[in-house]
C-alpha cells in the first residue's frame, strides 16, 4: 500500500538559486544533495515532513513547460507562515483569506510558480 508521496518535482533554472529560496526564505531544510550526472538531485522539505520537494533542473525535463505542479502545502499557524513569508520577501499572489474551508493564501517562486497555503 502506498503511505504517502515521497516527493513532488519543481522545475527549476538555477538549482542553487531555488535552493536559497526554498531553505532561506521558505524555511525548508535540505534533505538530500547529491551529483546526477552534470547535474545535482536536490530535494528540500518542511522540518520533519515526509514530502519533499525535488528541484529538478528544466534543462534535463524535455516539456517542462507544460509542467506544472499544483502544490498546497499545510501549516499549523496559517497566520504566522504568512508573516514570515511576507517578512522574508516572498511574492504574495493571493493575500490570506478566509473561504469556505478555512484560511488560504498563495505564494510565488523566484521563477513565478505558485504555490498554496492552508491551515491544518
Amino acid at each position: 500500500m502506498i503511505t504517502a508521496a515521497a516527493t513532488v518535482a519543481v522545475y527549476v533554472e538555477d538549482t542553487d538559486a531555488s535552493l536559497g529560496f526554498w531553505v532561506d526564505k521558505v524555511g525548508f531544510e535540505v534533505r538530500v544533495d547529491r551529483a546526477m550526472g552534470a547535474e545535482r538531485w536536490v530535494e528540500v522539505g518542511p522540518p520533519g515532513a515526509a514530502t519533499a520537494l525535488v528541484l529538478y533542473p528544466r534543462k534535463m525535463m524535455k516539456g517542462w513547460e507544460s509542467q506544472r505542479a499544483s502544490i498546497v502545502f499545510e501549516c499549523d499557524d496559517i497566520e504566522a507562515t504568512y508573516a514570515t513569508l511576507v517578512e522574508r520577501g516572498v511574492s504574495i499572489e493571493l493575500e490570506l483569506r478566509d473561504m469556505p474551508w478555512g484560511k488560504f493564501a498563495a505564494f510565488q517562486d523566484d521563477l513565478g510558480n505558485s504555490y498554496g497555503l492552508r491551515q491544518k
